[in-house]
């Protein structure tokens, strides 16, 4: 669809412990991400939201990234050189010196 954008997920593993350090099979996990979109996989070793015999649940984790060609874009004006200049924060100043640190001294 045009303009509906990316999807990018990652998947994560996620092992449930025992205070002792033993896998801690059959507890059902919950996720709340606002958002991003979840889902457990149900694929071998993986049971679904419940962790398997080795404590462990996999989640995969999904978000739209927004098709570039729809919004706006940030970008610092250019330099009257043509390049463009870097976007700085104050606290990169050298407060004493009135200037960033990879400048040449005065």
């Amino acid at each position: 669809m045009a303009g509906a954008g990316v999807n990018r997920s990652v998947d994560i593993v996620i092992t449930v412990l025992k205070a002792a350090g033993d896998p801690n099979p059959t507890k059902p996990i919950t996720v709340t991400a606002a958002g991003l979109r979840t889902s457990f996989s149900s694929t071998a070793p993986f049971t679904g939201n419940i962790t398997n015999a080795d404590g462990q649940v996999q989640l995969t984790v999904t978000r739209n990234v927004p098709n570039a060609g729809t919004g706006a874009i940030n970008a610092d004006r250019p330099h009257p050189t043509g390049c463009f200049q870097p976007v700085l924060h104050p606290d990169h100043l050298d407060k004493r010196r009135k200037r960033f640190p990879w400048q040449t001294p005065m």
